[in-house]
This record gives C-alpha cells, structure tokens and sequence, in this order.
C-alpha cells in the first residue's frame, strides 16, 4: 500500500498475511489474512515457501511440490491487496513465469532443470540485473536470467559443510553454522559490484573467508548499508555487516513471542505429558490431586482459594470450582470424592486468570475479552462460579494478578510503628482494596481496576510504558510479564518486563487523589476498558 511498509508472512495456519507494525504499541497488526490452504505443513499445500519481488508488486506462494500461487499487490487505497492466479505441477527445476494480469493467466516461459541435489530457495544478486542464485542442499548456481528464454548457469559453487574453528567469530561452540558462504558486501556503485567479476572463462562470484557461527537461521534479509538481517525461527537473530576483514554481529534482532504451550517426549516409559497435580506437604510429598478435585490432565493458569475451604482453578478451557475431600484438607467435606462445578466462555481460549476473596478474573485472546467472576452458594456443599461482568478489550492483557489479603489486615501491632494507616486508605472512596485487582497490557502499559457489584468495573488508575536508553531510542520489549499492588511505606504497582526489566509505579498521593476521586469512578463501557479520568501512576524507577 502507498506509503506503508508491509510484512508479508506465511505460517502452517494457511494464511497469508499482511502485517503492519505500530511503533506506539511495539507491535505487528494484520492488515488482511488471504486463506491459501488447510491448516497444517503439507508439503503439498500452497503456504510453505514465499517470495517477494524487489518492489514489492508481485507475491508467490507455494507447496513444496507440484503447486504455486501468485499475487500481485494493489496500489490503491480503497482496494483490496492482492488479486490471486494459481498453477500447479512444478517438478524440482527452475521456471521463468510470465503472469498476464489482464487475462488472470500465468504461462511457463522457460524452464531450466539439471540432475542434483534438491533446490530449496532462489535469490537475486543485489546490483546484478539478470542475475540470481539458486540454492541446494550443499551447492549453488549462478544462474543468468536476462535471456529469459534461454536461461543458464555460469558459475557453480560448493558451499562447505563444515569449517574449521578459527574461520569464525568467538560464539558458543553448541551454536551450529547460520552461513557457511557469504558474498562480498561493501557500500560500492551499482555498476561496480564486488560479488560478480568476469574471467577467462566467463563470470564467477568470489565469495568471502568471513564466517558467522550462530544459531540455524529460518531466513537472510538485505538490509539498507551493506547489513545483513539474520532471522532465526525460535530465538533472537541479529544483524551483521561485514567490517575489516571480519563478519561483525551489530545487534541482536529480540524476539520477545511467549512461548505458549511445551510438552516432553516420554523418556524411558516415564510419563512427561501436561498436567497439574496437587501436593500436601509434609514429612513427605503427597498426591491429593484426586481427593482436591483439580482435573489433571490440562496445565493450570492460575489457582487459588475463592472461599472458605473452596479452591478454584484455571486452565485454558474453564474455571473449576472444587471442595475437596477431609481426606485432602482437615476441614475438607466428609464425602470420597470432591464436589466441583465448571464455568466457561463460549467458544473462547482462556488466555490468563487470577483468583481472589470471592472474586475470579480471567482473559481471552482473539477475540480479547475480560471476564468477572462472582462466586455464589447454591445449597449445602453446592457452589458455582457465574458471569457479573464481561468487556471487550482494546489492549491484549499479558497479565493480572489480585491481592491476595485486605492490606488493613496487615496492619498489626508489630508493623503499626512503620506504616501510617492513612496510607492505606488513599484509594479514593468507595474502593475497597478487596475488590481490585492488577492487569498489564500490550499497550505497554499497567492499569489499577476495581469491580463492585453495584457500580461495576472501573479503571482506580493507570501507567504507561514508554522507556528510552541513554540514546534516546525506544528500549523493546516493555510488554509487562508480571504485575502486583504491594503495600511498603506506600502503594506501589511492581512489574517485571518481557526484557528484563523491573519497574515501579508509584501511587498517587492522597491530596492528589481527593481532586479526582469524583471523575475516577465513571465505570468502563462494554466497548473498550480505557477511561481517561483514571489516576495516572508515576513510574519512579527501573532496572535491569
């Protein structure tokens, strides 16, 4: 689209999708998901392999045999991205299409095909018109294209399987070879490129002693000055620029994706599948995960104590209420087994929960919902948890927590002499601490909310995540990891970053608080959970 830059992204969902990133809210947004094929990695369906061509104009997409779709990308505002055209029964060679936009047609107009090894991926060289490489398995072609009728290779190179220690920049020696052959770069005239020279007996490309060990690289992007973007699929990947000689590391690429769900492959017949268990602590362990009534077989979010000897847990597809058995606990119900209830979103992930006093929260991710939670008698024994309030939200959360006791309960004798119990009640009136509870955001930002049944949610008080090094640039990574409401000399907002970092949030103080306690109390519509009267914490500090 004109003016924007696009990422243009293929995963085994069967989408191809177009992202945009927002420098305000450090993250990627789609644009438009274009379905390709079922969900999954065939190597037959379209979605395994892209490429893009220099200008960004045209898109190809395909299986890893016999199919390929192409794209051709719109330039008006008010339109759609792309328009499709599909072929299919490619063998391994390398074929020059021709795609009339006009007739929605694409016809072979050469094709080149030789006995070897298999051909995994194909690249133009920078400043060469007419010339590409074609990579595989142990080998690449310097192929001449500008005869598109007539296309051939001119120089063949054996790309190394191993090297020796010393070609290498100092790393970790369990890191594997990211690029066993890189070209020549250098900040040259486009007519005076270093990669390609001619000789006697015709071109060649020189390619450079200078090595990089790292991690197993997914994809190798040019950049801008002579920089190469080296991607990994599951970690950090890095930039590199050849400079005096040597290949040099100029910095790390972060990925900061949370790492969704994990499993362990069995291991000599002893079982590692997800699961939660239940212990009682003692002279020794003990399993009570059956007589507390936790269902085993899923991974718990959160968990915690609801009620009076009712325990409540959280995992992705419901919130489970049990009482567990005398067995389990000493003032556990007289029965054999637990007595336990579920509640759940319709069709929804839960995504993050927290459990309180009589109070449950929990989250979903596309859509993004904020679900509250009241817990209520029913008979003897019988309890259920059930919906009081439920938003949409404009921020994913990446967080929550609710404390665990009232802080006036903390303020015993022992600990009267330090803590002013005025400071306790600085959260403006009608709030009871009982009733609040933390969320982070990917905004980035932390937010105060507080749920009463008569009023509803509301948002106490909020802090934003804006972070600059000492170079002024925007420090990455700031997403909250984890969020909690502490009482020291004062109330204070504690979160650990995705990156690292600890941040404190300061509370406002009371005079200041007595100016806006009539504006923070304006509940949260339906539609969004932002309200701008809400108090605006100070963040006073951070660290690494």
């Amino acid at each position: 689209m004109t003016g924007k830059d696009l990422l243009v992204v293929i995963s085994d969902s069967g989408m191809l999708s177009f992202l945009t990133f927002s420098n305000e809210m450090h993250r990627f947004f789609p644009l438009q998901h274009i379905p390709l094929s079922a969900p999954g990695n065939s190597r037959y369906q379209v979605g395994r392999m892209l490429a893009v061509d220099p200008y960004g104009c045209f898109i190809a997409a395909s299986a890893y045999e016999d199919r390929l779709s192409m794209f051709s990308v719109s330039m008006s505002a008010g339109s759609d991205i792309t328009d499709k055209a599909e072929m299919g029964s490619f063998l391994n060679e390398l074929l020059l299409l021709e795609w009339n936009t006009r007739e929605q047609s694409v016809h072979v107009i050469s094709q080149y095909a030789e006995a070897g090894p298999l051909a995994h991926d194909v690249v133009e060289v920078p400043h060469s018109y007419g010339f590409a490489i074609l990579f595989r398995v142990g080998d690449a072609l310097l192929m001449d294209l500008r005869d598109v009728h007539n296309p051939s290779c001119v120089y063949r190179m054996t790309l190394p399987a191993s090297v020796e220690e010393h070609n290498f920049v100092e790393a970790d020696e369990i890191f594997n070879v990211a690029a066993s052959a890189l070209l020549e770069l250098g900040d040259v005239r486009k007519d005076d490129d270093p990669m390609i020279s001619s000789d006697s007996d015709g071109p060649r490309v020189d390619m450079s002693e200078c090595l990089y060990k790292g991690l197993p690289c997914k994809a190798l992007l040019w950049v801008k000055g002579g920089l190469l973007a080296a991607l990994v699929e599951m970690g950090d990947g890095m930039v590199l620029k050849l400079e005096d000689g040597r290949l040099l590391c100029r910095s790390p690429i972060q990925s900061i994706a949370p790492i969704l769900d994990m499993s362990v492959m069995d291991y000599h017949d002893e079982k590692h599948d997800p699961s939660t268990r239940v212990l009682s602590v003692g002279l020794s362990f003990t399993d009570v995960t059956d007589m507390v009534g936790f269902q085993p077989d899923v991974c718990t979010l959160a968990c915690g104590l609801v009620g009076d000897g009712l325990l409540a847990q959280i995992h992705q597809n419901a919130v489970r209420l049990c009482l567990p058995t005398a067995a389990a606990q000493a003032d556990g119900i007289p029965s054999s087994s637990p007595i336990c209830t579920s509640w759940s979103p319709d069709n929804i992930s839960i995504s993050l929960g927290a459990v309180g006093h009589n109070l449950i929260v929990v989250s979903t991710s596309s859509p993004s919902f904020l679900f509250i939670l009241g817990v209520r008698y029913l008979s003897a024994c019988h309890y259920e948890a059930y919906e009081m309030q439920h938003i949409s939200l404009q921020n994913e959360l990446s967080c929550m927590s609710i404390p665990h006791k009232h802080f006036k309960q903390k303020l015993s004798t022992s600990c009267s002499n330090m803590v002013d119990k005025s400071l306790v009640d600085t959260l403006p009136d009608g709030v009871d601490i009982g009733s609040t509870f933390v969320i982070g955001t990917h905004k980035p930002s932390v937010e105060v909310l507080s749920f009463l049944p008569n009023k509803g949610l509301s948002v106490v008080a909020l802090g934003a995540i804006s972070l600059t090094n000492t170079m002024r640039t925007a420090i990455s990574g700031c997403v909250p990891q984890d969020v909690r409401l502490v009482l020291v000399d004062r109330l204070y907002v504690l979160s650990g970053l995705r990156n690292g970092m600890l941040l404190r949030f300061e509370w406002p103080t009371a005079s200041t608080i007595s100016s806006f306690v009539s504006s923070s109390q304006r509940p949260c519509s339906s539609s969004c959970l932002l309200t701008p009267d809400a108090f605006l914490l100070k963040e006073v500090f951070e660290f690494l």
